[in-house]
């Protein structure tokens, strides 16, 4: 695991052009990651229930699993389709250790357009 002080070091060594771009991104996952927590709380649904996950066991790959299968999405669209998605994500924790590595990543893309279909609909 990297250390704080590793991150500081690196963050120092960035040149001012990049770190504008640096940046950029933490502010563009920052504002993904509000819009997600604004959906959490209109479906009022507890986040370690929606991916079938005990709070001590939660793992980084099933945070950024919802990063992706919801950071496309506009905030009004994702607050009105609320119910729709929360019941695709569901099915998609609880079948997502169901899968080989091979078809994974399928299942992983078709979960991502079942939501697209959902949301486009409107």
């Amino acid at each position: 695991m990297i250390s704080k002080k590793e991150i500081s070091n690196w963050l120092d060594k960035i040149q001012d052009d990049n770190r504008y771009y640096y940046m950029t991104s933490i502010e563009h996952v920052d504002e993904r990651l509000t819009r997600i927590e604004k959906w959490l709380s209109t479906i009022k649904e507890d986040f370690y229930e929606l991916i079938h996950c005990k709070k001590y066991q939660i793992g980084e790959e099933r945070v950024v699993l919802l990063y992706f299968l919801l950071f496309d999405i506009k905030e009004e669209i994702l607050l009105r389709k609320a119910f729709e998605i929360r019941s695709i994500l569901h099915e998609f924790y609880s079948q997502m250790t169901q899968h080989k590595r091979k078809d994974f990543t399928n299942f992983v893309y078709e979960t991502k357009v079942k939501i697209n279909r959902s949301t486009n609909g409107i």
